[in-house]
């Protein structure tokens, strides 16, 4: 696990939770990857549970610092761990995922990944983050109700959990230091020209209401671009939009 701190664990609620405890217990180095075989509560954006099937999901939670960011650019760290996700799935044979603001990921139409941030905010100059990612990589059979898929169910081959973990963080490090060393907007290009509503218009909740849109940019302000059905183009906070699938 190259220089992380490896916490694995046969079952746990939350690896999110778990390393949260760590971290305010100090008992976690910087970074710290908890990984769970079988995560029985995990957790999902807006309290929603994000389902995993035991020693077939990659469920992890990972610990890491940014100095130098301010809150205000704690958006970034999302886009991060989505980039990493997206590179994580084409090198294991994946054509083409999307991103779907904010925290999924897409296969084929279908949510094959998804990713919790919850940030600790430890000064003015420094975020700590726990990034929960969640795969689905061995998965025979979509979950009832749920329009999923998974790596095998796109490609019909079996994956080792612990070669896409691995290949992940050496891709987390790699796009963490990108981010050190380029500027925001080069990064956010990257981001902008795999959103999942880049190229048609998709229900969109702003605000408490519905519009018809494509959300095709995130701009250095953390703000989506949205071109509405009328072509006005308009901008709005990420947080005051939901993407319907």
């Amino acid at each position: 696990m190259g220089h992380f701190q490896l916490i694995k664990l046969r079952a746990t609620t939350s690896t999110n939770d778990y390393l949260k405890k760590k971290v305010l217990n100090h008992k976690a180095m910087n970074p710290c990857v908890v990984w769970a075989l079988h995560q029985t509560n995990g957790k999902g954006q807006a309290n929603k549970t994000w389902l995993s099937t035991p020693n077939r999901s990659l469920t992890f939670s990972i610990y890491k610092t940014f100095s130098s960011l301010s809150p205000s650019q704690h958006f970034m760290i999302n886009v991060l761990a989505s980039l990493t996700t997206l590179e994580t799935l084409n090198a294991f044979g994946i054509d083409n995922p999307k991103i779907k603001w904010s925290n999924d990921i897409m296969a084929d139409n279908c949510k094959i990944a998804g990713i919790l941030i919850e940030n600790l905010i430890e000064s003015s100059q420094k975020i700590g983050s726990i990034i929960g990612v969640g795969i689905n990589v061995n998965n025979k059979q979509p979950y009832e109700g749920i329009k999923m898929t998974s790596m095998q169910m796109v490609t019909g081959k079996s994956f080792e959990l612990e070669d896409i973990l691995n290949h992940f963080l050496t891709s987390f490090s790699h796009f963490c230091k990108r981010f050190q060393e380029e500027r925001f907007d080069f990064i956010l290009e990257d981001f902008s020209n795999s959103l999942w509503s880049r190229t048609h218009f998709k229900t969109l909740i702003v605000n408490g209401q519905s519009i018809r849109g494509r959300v095709y940019g995130l701009n250095i302000k953390g703000h989506l671009l949205i071109e509405l059905v009328n072509y006005q183009k308009v901008v709005y906070p990420h947080h005051q939009v939901k993407i319907l699938p």
